[in-house]
């Protein structure tokens, strides 16, 4: 078997998305999964010949993404190789070869009608269609158009059928009848993405072409390129659809909030690369073991065609938060350094300047995902519902969250005093956390409360916080100076409104 040579190629027309993403993860699989047998290659190409609708800085950020989801290219832009550069609008010359190649060879034809649209008719799925009039111009006729604008069309045939094997959708036929005279090369000299893709997919080296479903239509239409040209076509692989929870074909701009199903969402939401992976890579795709928790090794392993599916898949984001809660889970008990890398970026970044650096230690934060991990699963919850393990809790202003919460708690002063009385005897602060737990009762026994609700105010005044990790074990990561002081900030406040 040949060598197996997969393209992710994307058009830099505004952020990636989780239908690119999912097509970039199944291509980047094939190139590392046994089919391979370690020689394949996962390319990224550039298809930016429409360049009406190019956002600025679109590449350099689709690099970013798949950079960090994890999935690196072997060849695109920015490496070196002999089947380069990766970037459409940098081998327009060799478009414009093949395409007036295919007319001396008769193919295709020159087309002098007036514009149709043919632009967009030429770079969507589908063609608008095209009734044929410049199909068979005699020679004469071509004379009285010299030096007129025109178009390349391919000459279709007008019969037979189209008959090929898609590894997803398996044996299809269609009839060549149905098929337009499709626009390759525009009046402006550049190509359509039909006619690009076919001559890069060929001098690249290509052996499948994997791609979402709405290029099936297509897939006639560049098989008879191929022919033209008399290459042998890649094998073809279309993806099934994405759909929203009401069985809608999967909007870019879907989502909470409207942030849409772009990937940068997820990352700043805090979700790991891996987490999303997974989701993405169960959508459309079954692994061959019982196990849905799946790591891009244990994916690329069980990776195989034979195991995609037709149907459409829905997308449920809340699948995607419990396969971040598994995750992050596993990454926060193995102490994984990129999480740690990530969890302090984080923190400088909502906290400049504010946290001193020994908080921001790797060990500490270790310590932290450890404690956190079985309560919050991302990294963006840690930075905003947990400031605690980094601050001071804020119980200047009446209308924060924490100083409403000490005051719906009763006695709380003496909670407080009651609190250092006994934990600052000498040799009497809690070593661990069955002491903190012992404390509780002999509290709540003195200041006359239950004691939950010693326990609710042991935490508000810790952490500013109904809610949070083990109380105990927050005690013992905070310090005695950190507790001490926030617990004693609560007998100054009592005394300063006497």
């Amino acid at each position: 078997m040949s060598a197996i040579r997969v393209r992710f190629a994307p058009s830099p027309t505004g952020s990636l998305h989780l239908g690119g993403l999912r097509t970039a993860l199944y291509n980047y699989l094939l190139s590392r999964s046994q089919l391979a047998q370690g020689n394949g290659k996962f390319i990224l190409r550039i298809e930016d010949t429409d360049q009406s609708r190019l956002v600025p800085g679109a590449t350099h950020q689709l690099i970013r993404d798949l950079e960090w989801a994890g999935l690196p290219f072997d060849e695109g832009p920015g490496k070196p190789s002999s089947v380069g550069p990766f970037v459409q609008s940098q081998r327009l010359e060799l478009y414009r070869k093949y395409a007036h190649q295919l007319v001396a060879q008769g193919h295709a034809y020159k087309c002098y009608c007036s514009p149709r649209n043919p632009s967009s008719a030429a770079t969507t799925p589908n063609s608008t269609g095209y009734d044929g009039t410049c199909r068979d111009l005699s020679q004469k006729q071509l004379d009285l158009h010299a030096g007129q604008p025109f178009v390349i069309r391919f000459r279709s045939p007008r019969s037979g059928l189209n008959t090929f094997f898609d590894h997803t959708f398996k044996h299809i036929s269609v009839d060549q009848s149905t098929l337009d005279d499709i626009v390759l090369l525009k009046s402006d000299g550049w190509p359509t993405y039909h006619l690009a893709s076919v001559v890069d997919d060929h001098l690249m080296g290509i052996s499948h072409v994997m791609r979402g479903h709405e290029w099936l239509p297509s897939t006639p239409k560049h098989i008879l390129l191929y022919q033209a040209f008399g290459w042998n076509p890649p094998q073809w692989v279309h993806l099934p659809l994405l759909l929203n929870k009401e069985r809608k074909k999967l909007s870019k701009r879907e989502g909470d909030k409207g942030l849409g199903a772009y990937v940068s969402r997820f990352r700043d939401e805090g979700y790991h690369p891996e987490a999303l992976l997974n989701f993405i890579g169960l959508l459309g795709w079954t692994a061959n073991r019982n196990k849905e928790v799946l790591t891009v090794k244990e994916m690329q392993e069980q990776f195989g065609l034979e195991r995609l599916h037709v149907s459409p898949a829905v997308v449920d984001l809340d699948r995607l938060d419990w396969l971040q809660k598994s995750h992050f889970s596993a990454l926060a008990a193995a102490s994984d350094a990129a999480l740690v890398r990530e969890l302090k970026q984080r923190l400088m970044e909502a906290y400049p300047e504010a946290i001193p650096p020994a908080l921001l230690s790797n060990a500490y934060l270790r310590d932290v995902l450890k404690l956190i991990s079985t309560r919050l699963h991302r990294t963006a919850d840690i930075t905003h519902k947990s400031p605690y393990f980094w601050l001071d809790p804020d119980f200047s202003s009446p209308t924060s969250d924490a100083a409403q919460l000490a005051a719906s708690i009763p006695n709380l002063p003496q909670v407080a005093q009651t609190t250092l009385d006994l934990w600052t005897q000498p040799d009497n602060w809690p070593a661990n956390a069955a002491q903190v737990n012992e404390a509780l009762p002999r509290i709540a026994e003195q200041v006359g409360m239950s004691k939950n609700v010693t326990m609710l105010a042991l935490r508000c005044m810790v952490t500013g916080t109904r809610v949070g990790a083990g109380l105990a074990d927050t005690v013992l990561l905070l310090g005695r100076e950190a507790v001490e002081r926030r617990i004693r900030k609560h007998v100054w406040i009592a005394s300063e409104r006497e």
